[in-house]
Parts: structure tokens; C-alpha cells; sequence
């Protein structure tokens, strides 16, 4: 066993072999978990994200080992994790109503080049540990975060009140109790009605009314004449 582990931490043929295959078990596993959830980057963008750190850090590693060049066997290596920030870019989306998505999957993507860079050079238990808390982090955290936001949910609306006045009452009113408004956007009413002023609104909710009542509370208000759902 002893022989095995000092093999695995040696330059040859089979300890290059281990650690690209387990680069690629370990950033697949997650990349499965991604791919479940219908992310851009899913198993094969991990599974080559990790398997091309590994192989990074390698090259570093053979140049000074086997080739006996004067170099930092790293210095490969951290290129990775900066230059994986483009990748790690090109998953994230500003959606229209200003809520970012995939930093997570970005995030995940840079994780896996550190856990390649950790099975290119050997660092197996960093590599193992990282691998299940990244898990832990993508996969149950996950879960947590969608319940709690199951209790605060958004909606957007257009809204048109009587006159400009109307609009910090209702505002006041929005942004108290189970109610927040998270944008607001003052645009000409979309009615010929005198005097009426449109208003986009991102309102978050943490009561478990539905759409149609909303719209009604909403309708309730002193001065709000006309509720639209925006999809």
C-alpha cells in the first residue's frame, strides 16, 4: 500500500493517468449535479474544466521534474484560475428583470480548476474534500436556499396611479410588512387617461397569496387604477 501512495505521488505513466481520471471523476460528479438543474455548464464543461487544470499543473511539473528545466512548476498551474474567469463568465445571465444568474455554475467551474490544479500536482485529500464540499454547497445548501426563497417570492408589475403624487404613498405603503419593492421605474402611462404615470415595480413577497390576489391588493391601494403582470 505504502508502495502504491508513493507511486501515486511519483512521475510516471500510471500516477499521470490517476490523477486526470480522477480530476475527471471528481469535477464530472459535480457537473452531473449542475446538469440536473439545467445549468449551461454542465457534466462534460466540468469534466474538461478539471481534466484541463490537471493537465496544467502537469505540464508545469514535467517540465522541471523529467525535463529539468529552472521553472516554477505553478506557474502554469495559476494561470488556470484566472483565466478560467471567462468560462466562469460566459454562464452567468442578466435576465431583464435585473436578477443575475449562473454565478453559482461560475463559481463552480472555478472550483473545479482549483480541484484539478489539487489532482494535477497530487494534493489527493484537498482534492477529495474540496469535491464534497463543493457537493454539499451546489447540491443541499441548494435545497435550503429554495425554501427560504419559496417565502419570498418576486413578482413584476406595471402599475398606473393618479398624478406623481400618488406615487410615495404607495411606495410607503409597498415597503412594509410582507411587502419590499426592489425596483422601481417612473415611464409614461400607456393610457390616454389625464394625468396617470406609469410605474414598473420588482416586488418581493412574503406572504403566500397568489398572483390574483396580489393584483387585487394591489388595485386596493388609493390611487392605483391599473395592475399588468410582466412577464
Amino acid at each position: 500500500m505504502g508502495e502504491l501512495i508513493q507511486m501515486l505521488h511519483e512521475m510516471n505513466i500510471v500516477s499521470v493517468a490517476f490523477r486526470l481520471l480522477l480530476a475527471a471523476v471528481l469535477a464530472g460528479v459535480v457537473g452531473m449535479e449542475r446538469e440536473s438543474h439545467g445549468r449551461v455548464a454542465g457534466f462534460r464543461t466540468h469534466i474538461l474544466v478539471g481534466v484541463g487544470s490537471a493537465m496544467a499543473v502537469l505540464v508545469g511539473l514535467y517540465a522541471t521534474e523529467v525535463l529539468g528545466l529552472g521553472t516554477d512548476p505553478l506557474r502554469v498551474g495559476a494561470q488556470v484560475l484566472s483565466g478560467i474567469g471567462f468560462l466562469g463568465a460566459g454562464t452567468i445571465l442578466v435576465k431583464s428583470t435585473a436578477k443575475v444568474k449562473g454565478l453559482t455554475t461560475a463559481a463552480g467551474l472555478w472550483c473545479m480548476a482549483a480541484i484539478g490544479l489539487a489532482c494535477g500536482i497530487g494534493f489527493y485529500s484537498g482534492a477529495l474534500i474540496g469535491t464534497a464540499l463543493s457537493l454539499v454547497t451546489v447540491a443541499l445548501l441548494s435545497k435550503m436556499e429554495g425554501i427560504r426563497k419559496e417565502k419570498q417570492r418576486l413578482f413584476n408589475f406595471y402599475l398606473e396611479v393618479e398624478g406623481a403624487a400618488a406615487v410615495n404613498p404607495l411606495v410607503e405603503i409597498l415597503n412594509q410588512g410582507d411587502y419590499l419593492i426592489l425596483e422601481l421605474e417612473i415611464h409614461p402611462a400607456r393610457t390616454t387617461l389625464p394625468g396617470q404615470v406609469g410605474l414598473q415595480i420588482t416586488l418581493r413577497v412574503r406572504n403566500a397569496l397568489s398572483e390574483e390576489e396580489i393584483i387585487r391588493y394591489l388595485l386596493s391601494i388609493s390611487g392605483v387604477k391599473i395592475v399588468l403582470v410582466l412577464k
